[in-house]
Formats: C-alpha cells, structure tokens, sequence
C-alpha cells in the first residue's frame, strides 16, 4: 500500500508515577532524516528511540517531541559542583581587579555555566521505563501510519485517474499514428510519382530502401510499446507494500522521455496536441509521487 510522507501522530502514557508523551510530524523529503527532542536526562535511550522510528520509516523528514512530566517526586536530582564554583568565583574575582571593573558578580553568571550545576539521573526503574515508552512510542507510530496510509489512498486514487488518462491518449495516439502512416506512404508514392515522368527510370528496390528509412525517421512504434509497459509497471507498484516512491520518480522519468521523444517524431497535429496534454498528466503525477514514501 502506498503511504504518504506527510502525516501526524501522537500518544500518551499516565500512571501515578509519570507522564509519557510522543509527538510525531513529517514532511516529503528524499532520505530519512530525524530531529529528535527529547529531555536531556534521557539521552541514553535516544538510539533505541531512532531505531524504533527507522524500523517504520524508510524516508522522510521527521520531527520527534518526546516529553516527560514526573507526577510525584522527580527521580533526577540537582547537583553543584562547589570545588569548581570557588574556582570560577576567584578567577572573576580576579578578572575584574585586573580590569578595574565595578559590576557586580550575578547569579546568572554563575548558573550559566554548566559545569556549575548538573542533573544526576536517579533510577528511573530503567527496564520498566524503557518497555513503557517504547510502547508508547510504538502506539504513536501505529496513529503515524493510519494518517500515512490514509493519505497513500487518496495519492493512489489521483495517481490512478492520471494513470488512465495516459493509457487512452496512448491508444488514440496509437490509432491516429496507424492510419496516418499508412496515409503518408499513399502521399509520398503520389508525389514521387508526379515527380518522375519515365517511369523505367524509378529502381523499385532504391524506392524502397528510402521510404524505409523515411518511415523509420518518423517511427514511433517503440515508444508506444514502452508507454504501455511503463503504464503496466506503475500500476503494479501501487498494489506494493514496500516503499517505492523512489522507483516510481524513475519510472515516470521514463514516461516523459518518451512523451519527449513521440513528440519530437511526429508530424501528425494531433498527436501533437495529445502529447501535450500527456506531458501535463505526467508532471501531476511526477508531484503527485514526491510525497510517496
């Protein structure tokens, strides 16, 4: 199924003891790339945090909000460092006698230095801990990919109308280039033919080497062929369940190439106005994919 790069979930954990929420936003983007917020305290579980969401996501660019709010009392405590705290103190005693400065030594410029005061992380029941954040974390992705999937439908539904707009401008174009080929050959024998008084002269075999050469230069059989197998292919893809909105961003790379080149052959103004109009299916759907993941 196709899932959208775009989407939002949440979830939240509650006991006596504490509070766990996962917050989780993401936008289109060509690789995985994580920005993870989390309290300092627990920097620890920050690895296990970015491979719970990598298992789910292959790409995109994610914004992860962790918070937790201790109910009773906070198992982290607050420490000073008063060895270096005197040590700081002296040297901006120091600083300004030598400088013959007047201003006043402020608690926050005493606090703002990190080595002064430090959060010592108590236990936290570690394994409990961890199991229930990890399933919260968990529960918010499963509410992520509901809105991703959801989105994929809707991707899939537009991508599929475009889809069939392609294949019957494929078949008209197929059905105006078999009949005016053949009408070009008609109109080519006819003009050479009124060109040539004596006909003893024409060699059959010349001829026929050169309308050859003349309908190959404006051929575009192949094009068609590979048109009908790019249409296939892309259908294919959206029943996957894996992630392939990169395949499917070359795949209509492929598609427009030989829009490109159809529209380069012809001589035929119908067609022309129907490759238009097929470039423009495809560019929808080139935008359509950039938010598939």
């Amino acid at each position: 199924m196709l899932k959208s790069m775009t989407s939002y979930g949440s979830n939240e954990y509650v006991c006596e003891k504490y509070k766990i929420k996962f917050e989780l936003k993401s936008v289109n983007n060509r690789y995985f790339d994580l920005n993870l917020r989390s309290p300092r305290s627990l920097i620890e579980y920050e690895d296990k945090i970015r491979l719970a969401i990598k298992k789910r996501i292959s790409r995109a660019k994610i914004d992860c909000f962790l918070t937790v709010v201790f109910l009773k009392d906070d198992p982290n405590d607050v420490e000073v460092d008063l060895v270096f705290l005197r040590k700081y103190m002296k040297a901006l005693s120091l600083i300004k006698e030598e400088l013959g400065l007047d201003d006043e030594i402020k608690l926050e410029d005493i606090i703002s230095q990190q080595e002064v005061l430090s959060v010592v992380k108590n236990n936290y029941e570690n394994d409990e801990f961890l199991d229930i954040m990890l399933e919260t974390l968990e529960k918010a992705l499963d509410n992520f990919d509901d809105m991703r999937i959801r989105e994929g439908e809707n991707l899939k539904r537009d991508i599929l109308n475009n889809l069939t707009a392609i294949e019957e401008n494929v078949d008209r174009i197929k059905e105006i280039y078999i009949n005016y080929t053949d009408e070009y050959k008609e109109d080519f024998m006819k003009k050479y033919n009124e060109l040539i008084e004596d006909k003893s002269i024409i060699d059959e075999k010349r001829l026929e080497f050169e309308l050859a050469l003349l309908v190959d230069k404006y051929a575009i059989d192949e094009e068609i062929v590979r048109m009908y197998s790019h249409i296939s292919q892309f259908k294919s893809m959206l029943n996957s369940d894996e992630a392939i909105g990169k395949k499917m961003d070359f795949l209509i790379q492929e598609m427009n190439r030989e829009s490109n080149t159809i529209l380069s052959k012809t001589k035929n103004i119908d067609i022309s106005k129907i490759g238009v109009e097929q470039k423009n299916l495809i560019e929808k759907i080139r935008e359509q994919i950039q938010n598939i993941e």
